[in-house]
């Protein structure tokens, strides 16, 4: 089962770019663990907020999906990067453009810090 975890601040975000309260938003479109994580409501396997293959909230995702595929778990090996990446995103296999070190690095750094905002 997939999940797009939602700290406070990005909900508050998603939210906003609704136009609703916090509160309406997290009862409408969000789930809580029990360890206290929130995130997005799925329906058929599928993020709530994904529509014909387009992300309807991307001027506002979640870091967890703006970070994507620059995760400290897919980032571990190549084997591990090419069948969480290469072979499950057809876009993900191209030459162009190329993701620096250093931005790749930043973007894990992101994707962990979002994760320990409840």
């Amino acid at each position: 089962m997939s999940y797009v975890y939602v700290n406070t601040s990005e909900r508050r975000l998603l939210a906003d770019n609704l136009r609703l309260s916090l509160a309406v938003f997290t009862k409408k479109y969000s789930l809580r663990e029990p360890n206290g994580q929130w995130h997005l409501r799925f329906v058929n396997g599928s993020c709530i907020f994904l529509q014909n293959n387009k992300c309807t909230v991307h001027q506002v995702k979640p870091t967890q999906c703006r970070t994507w595929p620059f995760w400290n778990e897919v980032m571990e090996s190549k084997a591990e990067y090419t069948r969480q990446v290469l072979d499950f995103c057809p876009g993900s296999n191209v030459k162009q453009p190329i993701v620096s070190a250093s931005d790749i690095k930043q973007q894990i750094i992101d994707t962990d810090a979002a994760f320990f905002e409840v």
